[in-house]
């Protein structure tokens, strides 16, 4: 009919078939919201800059797709072809493009370590054989970097942690088709205090960290930890959240991943990190604490001689004799022993102290009385160098006890009174109460 508009199918004759199929697709788009979405937060979109409808986009060095994530390799033949640098600012603007990929080179830390310390304040520019070796291995790794997967928050996750004297580094992964892929790594070099730490604190420093790092991606899920350490099986155990650690850092440490669902796995070299590290030797282990002993406390009179009497029953049964662990002017607290006269030497062993303590200490006989109570009662018990210290540290990471006695330290601040301007121009609350 003349006037009237053409079908809108015989609009657009010379569309094609892919054509229609973007089209749709843009409709489709619009139909669920995102677009609307971003218009209403007052979100403006480049179409030159906009990448839609791909399968992989790349991101700020990062070229992310269904699979997981892997390096932009534009950018990284951009890093690679830099040259070396020749002052702080060039050196500056090398680690920033370096850094943005840390997530995909393990110990990245430690490998820059050398180029941040001429970064630092006051220091002098000196370009060594380290500083090139540097550069040249942070490339080298660059270009090598492993495919990052994305999590799967269905699947129990797998962490591997390895601590140096300097440096510690992790990385998080998850099993697909029976194969460990990292998700993420993550390093982190240790603070002039931390690296003090021994080789063990710095092995459970690590741990706490990196589970306290990895909550944004783990959450709540189970976590498997695959560590060459045995003190690591410890800090998670039942023991030291009883009270069977008396250092308050390992408290602490406990006490924040109690609530964690962590299994831990023997490993003798973590598969995803064991390359990555500039160590040199096998990694430290160190024995597993002894919980269990079948060491039975032996008794003995308490007369002048009792050092000849010790030393000759030390060379009688060596084995059953700690030197030093020696307890003078003990009552025995066990019925076992009640025949015994009332000044005896028990020679105990030092996986027993924790016992002694705790049964004058967290019993109902002993009533978490305070430190000076507390070390009364042990004189009448047991005896062993520096009781005092352990009898101290025991009763400091005791709840209980800092509850039912607070500091002793009474001296207050003065106080700094604000005059007011006017009526209702400053309100004050108290709180009463726990």
């Amino acid at each position: 009919v003349k006037g009237e508009d053409p079908p809108p199918q015989k609009q657009y004759p010379f569309l094609s078939e892919a054509d229609l199929y973007v089209k749709d697709t843009i409709e489709s788009l619009l139909q669920k919201g995102v677009l609307r979405k971003c218009s209403s937060k007052s979100l403006k979109v480049n179409p030159r800059k906009a990448q839609l409808l791909r399968q992989q986009v790349s991101f700020l060095g990062i070229t992310i797709g269904a699979d997981g994530r892997t390096t932009d390799k534009h950018k990284v033949d951009i890093v690679c072809r830099l040259p070396l640098p020749s002052s702080c600012a060039t050196l500056r603007s090398f680690l920033d493009l370096v850094s943005r990929s840390r997530d995909f080179i393990p110990g990245f830390v430690e490998l820059a370590k050398p180029l941040y310390s001429l970064l630092k304040k006051g220091a002098e520019w000196k370009w060594k054989e380290c500083h090139t070796e540097a550069v040249s291995t942070l490339k080298q790794r660059l270009m090598m970097a492993p495919a990052l997967m994305n999590p799967d928050p269905t699947r129990p996750f797998h962490l591997e942690i390895m601590a140096t004297e300097v440096a510690m580094a992790a990385v998080l992964a998850q099993e697909r088709h029976y194969v460990k892929r990292p998700i993420v790594y993550v390093s982190r070099a240790l603070t002039a205090v931390e690296q003090k730490y021994t080789q063990c604190e710095k092995n459970l420093l690590a741990t706490f960290w990196v589970v306290k790092h990895f909550t944004y991606i783990a959450g709540l899920n189970p976590i498997i930890l695959h560590a060459s350490h045995t003190p690591t099986e410890f800090l998670l155990s039942d023991c030291i959240k009883d009270g069977g650690a008396s250092n308050a850092r390992l408290m602490h440490w406990s006490l924040q991943l109690q609530d964690r669902d962590i299994t831990v796995q023997r490993s003798c070299s973590p598969s995803l990190l064991a390359h990555s590290l500039l160590c040199e030797g096998e990694p430290h282990e160190c024995p597993a604490p002894d919980t269990e002993s079948d060491f039975k406390p032996l008794f003995l009179p308490a007369p002048d001689n009792l050092d000849e009497l010790i030393a000759e029953q030390y060379f009688k049964e060596p084995g059953q004799l700690e030197w030093g662990s020696v307890t003078r002017s003990c009552t025995p607290h066990s019925a076992q022993y009640a025949e015994l006269a009332a000044f005896a030497c028990a020679l105990d062993s030092v996986g027993r102290r924790k016992e002694m303590i705790y049964s004058v200490h967290d019993t109902p006989t002993g009533g978490h009385q305070g430190e000076e109570k507390t070390y009364e009662k042990m004189q009448t018990v047991g005896w062993w160098p520096r009781v005092s210290r352990d009898v101290r540290d025991y009763c400091n990471n005791c709840l209980i006890c800092v509850q039912n006695n607070p500091s002793p330290n009474k001296k207050t601040a003065f106080l700094h009174p604000q005059r007011a301007g006017g009526p209702w121009a400053r309100l004050q609350v108290d709180f009463v109460g726990p």
